[in-house]
């Protein structure tokens, strides 16, 4: 195992500069894919990734962009946060691996933030702090439900695949974020009220920042994306050969 827990020593020359990556979910009404730069005492600096056909190729390339929008060298990233998932299964692939692989390059310290972490921490802060249910990566009849006041530390499972019967039957007072095409299909099918209080999930490559402040970096070799479900692929694949 390598140790990526480096000492202030090691980045003196540096401007301690920090990359999120938020790919997650690019797809949908508040799907985007995107990079921050964050520097000391600055704003961050955004970059949007392509989501045009294979979007995941853009990635490198605006990672590339965004840093030398901010003459920023590889050798002064300190941090590199990646949202994991749930999320598009290739999406979520192609990001965590490309953070491992800078953090390998760079000696970055390299910090998996789970997609729902990073959504809570875009959320207003009164939002934030009403105890809010968020729900994403819905498919079918399931869900990943996840409610932040369950986990303080951050760098859990952080939240559980559940039927979207027993999301709506446990919600209580809870504000709920999600899309809104969820929150319809909500409505319509399982048993909703309309009325019932929301706000819309959104995903930040900012935020993503924000939540690994939270969250003990990792070696590059342990992180792996969070799925809710077998991929189809490889359920298609045990299908295929009869496993």
């Amino acid at each position: 195992m390598h140790d990526h827990t480096h000492s202030p020593t090691q980045h003196t020359s540096a401007r301690r500069a920090r990359l999120g990556i938020e790919t997650s979910n690019p797809r949908g009404e508040q799907g985007r894919a995107e990079v921050a730069l964050r520097l000391p005492s600055e704003p961050d600096l955004i970059e949007p990734v392509t989501t045009q056909g294979h979007g995941t190729d853009d990635l490198i390339p605006a990672i590339d962009r965004v840093c030398k929008r901010a003459a920023v060298t590889p050798n002064e990233l300190e941090v590199v946060a990646v949202s994991i998932g749930p999320g598009g299964y290739t999406a979520c692939r192609v990001a965590v691996t490309v953070a491992k692989l800078i953090a390998e390059a760079t000696g970055a310290a390299l910090v998996g933030v789970p997609t729902p972490v990073g959504a809570a921490a875009a959320l207003p802060p009164d939002v934030r702090t009403a105890s809010p249910v968020i729900a994403l990566a819905w498919k079918r009849d399931t869900a990943w439900r996840y409610t932040p006041d369950d986990d303080t530390t951050a760098d859990h499972p952080s939240g559980e695949l559940v039927p979207l019967d027993t999301l709506v039957t446990e919600l209580g007072a809870a504000t709920l974020v999600c899309d809104t095409e969820l929150r319809h299909a909500l409505v319509d099918h399982h048993h909703l009220p309309v009325e019932y209080p929301g706000h819309p999930i959104r995903f930040s490559a900012s935020a993503v920042l924000d939540a690994a402040e939270r969250i003990a970096p990792c070696d590059p070799a342990d992180l792996l994306p969070l799925y809710p479900r077998e991929p189809e692929a490889v359920t298609k694949w045990r299908a295929l050969r009869g496993a």
